[in-house]
C-alpha cells in the first residue's frame, strides 16, 4: 500500500509527488525550517531506513491519511 506525499523542496518552489510504501515508514516527526521570510514548520518522514523527506503536511493527518489505507479497505 502507498501513500503519495508532497515533497517540500524550497520556499519559492513547487512541491514534488512522492509515493511511499506506508510498511516502509519508519519515522514521522514535526520539523521546523527556517525559510528566507518566516519559520515553517514541516514534517520529517523517515522511510526505507536512512531516506527523509520533508513535507508541509502535519504528523497528524499523514497518519490519519495512512490509518485510512490500512484500516477502511472495502
Amino acid at each position: 500500500m502507498f501513500i503519495k506525499l508532497y515533497s517540500f523542496t524550497g520556499e519559492n518552489e513547487t512541491q514534488s509527488p512522492v509515493w511511499i510504501n506506508i510498511d516502509h515508514i519508519s519515522s514521522i516527526r514535526p520539523y521546523e525550517h527556517v525559510g528566507i521570510s518566516k519559520l515553517q514548520i514541516l514534517t520529517k518522514v523517515t522511510y526505507n531506513r536512512h531516506e527523509t523527506i520533508y513535507v508541509v503536511s502535519k504528523p497528524k493527518t499523514i497518519i490519519e491519511k495512512i490509518n485510512h489505507i490500512r484500516y477502511n479497505k472495502l
